[in-house]
């Protein structure tokens, strides 16, 4: 997917800063050089800003490189033992991004302002009785906070020393945001204010300054120019808004406000949707993942039905993406298929939502023909989604074969990740000895099952309060097929051993476990009698 370049930016800051509050306390020194990393990619942020137009290509390029290493080196960090070597390649990166700004002729001066401390006290004191959410957007945010928006701010009313431009920015801190999202509100509403009225008040420069400065007979091309300046700032403020209020629709839906969200949602879409109608092929992207996001707040809401039909518009907008550069966008569109379907089949639409997983899964299979490693997984959750859809509409036999598929594909991915993949696989193999047993074939049924019950005993040891429930459901229902196979006896042990764990787990939840304790106690009853 071509990403624009304040998001690669974003996403690359964040990586920075999750690897730097990793090492704050333990490691300053590592600390030290993620810092320096945020803030060379906020002076690439405010250069791309002063042009007002998008990074070069060649830049967004190499930026985008650096991201993707950044992402790797946070993503690897549990894994990594060598701190040598991991302070190595964050100086290299950082070494990157200053012969970046050398190049490309970004002056590189976060640093310097970060200690002016402008509106530092004010925002303490607004802020002091918030908690503040821990999330990318709020971290990335509060860094802000410490050096692009001081330093804006600074530059603003330095050369505009009134008083009434100081008041101008107060006016977007809120009196009463003391609730998490309106914390989250305040927060990222200060961050824009400061930065869209820099952006603009050079906008309107530009365009006063086109008109006074034409001679009369050019008075005509310049006010053509004022006017698409106008424009740009129109355009640059809705980008800025659809941005921070997407910010701000995640954040409540983290906080199960799913109302609110929706209605943020809606604001979302309609402001991409005049995006759109500017220029379609570099905004219709942005449309298609704000209506997903629309789409599964509605869905949270109990109505499927519009989750359907927004998420639908969604997969037509990525599947015109695709169809003009299926290279970029096919990702996008086996997703969309893929979550289509599932709004689908919640909302009993079984023969629709078996065509979109088709689909999803179609589009799988060819992207992970040209890249296995990174569309492998997306491939196994679109398989497993078809196999539920097939059992849903009693297709057994067919859901049987592609569960054994998913099966041995999960398998391949538990070799290259065990830790991640391990605890997927767990489901899938407990759904093909269900199906199995539906299907009268015993001994494969027997087999997935104590496959999924090994598995969940290894996941236990790791981790006894998360896999402990799975472990029980497990032992169940290996006991329900051992005596559907006609082995009352077999069933004895994984049915005792069921309830002396449900016996543990009512400690914790009463309430979810108890009624699962009696139905426990009643099936080892069935299995004893039947035993004589």
């Amino acid at each position: 997917m071509t990403v624009e370049g304040p998001h690669i930016i974003a996403s690359a800051a964040v990586s920075g800063l999750h690897i730097r509050n990793s090492f704050k306390e333990n490691d300053p020194e590592v600390a030290a050089i993620c810092e320096e990393i945020v803030d060379i990619l906020l002076s690439i942020d405010a250069h791309d800003n002063k042009l007002l137009s998008p990074l070069p290509v060649k830049l967004r390029t190499e930026v985008s490189q650096i991201k993707e290493e950044l992402e790797q080196v946070h993503g690897n960090m549990n894994q990594r033992v060598n701190l040598s070597r991991l302070k190595d390649e964050l100086r290299q990166l950082c070494q990157r991004l200053k012969q970046l700004c050398d190049n490309h002729d970004i002056f590189y001066r976060w640093r310097i302002d970060r200690e002016l401390g402008l509106f530092q006290g004010e925002l303490d004191s607004e802020s002091s009785e918030k908690e503040r959410p821990n999330s990318d957007l709020i971290m990335l945010s509060q860094y802000l906070f410490e050096s692009l928006t001081k330093y804006t701010a600074y530059q603003l009313l330095t050369a505009n020393a009134k008083s009434k431009d100081r008041n101008q920015v107060k006016i977007s801190v809120p009196d009463a945001a003391r609730t998490d999202a309106q914390s989250l509100h305040f927060t990222i509403r200060m961050m824009q204010h400061l930065h869209l009225l820099n952006t603009t008040q050079i906008l309107h420069l530009q365009a006063s300054e086109l008109v006074k400065s034409a001679q009369s007979s050019e008075a005509s091309e310049a006010k053509q120019k004022a006017t698409d300046v106008q424009r740009e700032i129109v355009k640059r403020q809705r980008e800025y808004l659809a941005l921070s209020l997407g910010a701000l629709q995640s954040r409540l839906t983290s906080l199960e406000r799913f109302e609110e969200a929706v209605t943020t949602g809606r604001e979302v879409v309609e402001i991409r949707r005049k995006l759109v109608d500017l220029n379609k092929a570099t905004y219709g992207f942005d449309l298609g993942y704000s209506l997903n996001s629309l789409a599964a707040g509605l869905e949270k809401l109990g109505r499927p039905q519009d989750a359907v039909k927004t998420a639908k518009e969604a997969t037509d907008i990525y599947l015109d993406l695709a169809n003009r550069d299926s290279e970029t966008y096919l990702p996008n569109l086996a997703q969309s298929y893929s979550q289509l379907g599932d709004y689908f089949y919640r909302s009993g639409k079984y023969k629709e939502a078996m065509e979109s997983h088709e689909k999803a899964v179609k589009l799988g299979k060819q992207l992970v023909e040209k890249n296995r490693e990174i569309h492998l997984p997306g491939l196994v959750s679109s398989m497993k989604d078809q196999a539920n859809n097939l059992v849903r509409c009693r297709q057994l036999q067919e859901a049987l074969k592609l569960y054994g598929e998913v099966a041995v594909i999960s398998r391949e991915l538990v070799e290259k990740n065990r830790a991640a993949y391990l605890p997927q696989l767990v489901p899938t193999l407990r759904n093909k000895a269900n199906v199995a047993s539906a299907l009268n074939q015993f001994e494969e049924a027997v087999k997935a099952g104590r496959e999924a019950l090994t598995i969940s005993r290894e996941l236990v040891i790791k981790d006894r309060d998360v896999y402990l429930p799975n472990l029980a459901s497990c032992l169940s229902e290996l006991a329900v097929i051992l005596d559907k196979a006609g082995g009352a006896g077999d069933a004895l042990v994984p049915a005792e051993e069921v309830i002396d764990i449900y016996k543990e787990l009512i400690q914790q939840d009463r309430e979810t476990y108890l009624p699962k304790l009696a139905q426990s106690h009643r099936n080892l009853s069935d299995y004893l009698q039947r035993c004589g």
